[in-house]
């Protein structure tokens, strides 16, 4: 099978760039298109003015954090996809609802007898993505 469409998954840490940049090569090799998507941690579902409030302002104060790191390696801003709730669900529906062949994540690798081998979203990505998943590990290493 051939890779044709990448899914960055990017949090807003310091790691962000490491895994675009993990991602851009991957994509470069392949001749692949690129996405990245973001999912800001929250309650989704609650439609009250004050919590769609506070959810527009998480998600531009993401767009903010990110812009810079996406435009310092040549991606383009609107590639971004910004989503609000349970991180590894809405990447897992994001990367199957168009059609994506490969995603890319990071995992700090802070091992402990919590987190076994892959931190809790990463660890739930590998059960839950119906496509392929490339880990990119950053941080410590345990």
């Amino acid at each position: 099978m051939k890779c044709q469409s990448i899914l960055v998954a990017l949090d807003t840490d310091e790691h962000a760039g490491t895994v675009l940049a993990k991602g851009l090569e991957l994509a470069a090799i392949a001749s692949a298109t690129l996405q990245v998507l973001h999912v800001e941690e929250g309650k989704e579902g609650r439609f009250s003015a004050p919590a769609l409030s506070r959810e527009h302002e998480a998600k531009e104060k993401a767009f903010a954090r990110l812009k810079p790191i996406l435009e310092a390696q040549g991606v383009c801003p609107s590639q971004l996809s910004i989503r609000f709730g349970r991180a590894a669900e809405l990447v897992a529906e994001f990367a199957a609802s168009h059609g994506i062949d490969l995603l890319v994540c990071g995992s700090c690798g802070n091992i402990g007898v919590r987190k076994m081998v892959v931190g809790a979203t990463t660890g739930q990505l590998l059960n839950h993505a119906q496509c392929d998943v490339y880990i990119v590990h950053v941080g410590e290493q345990a």
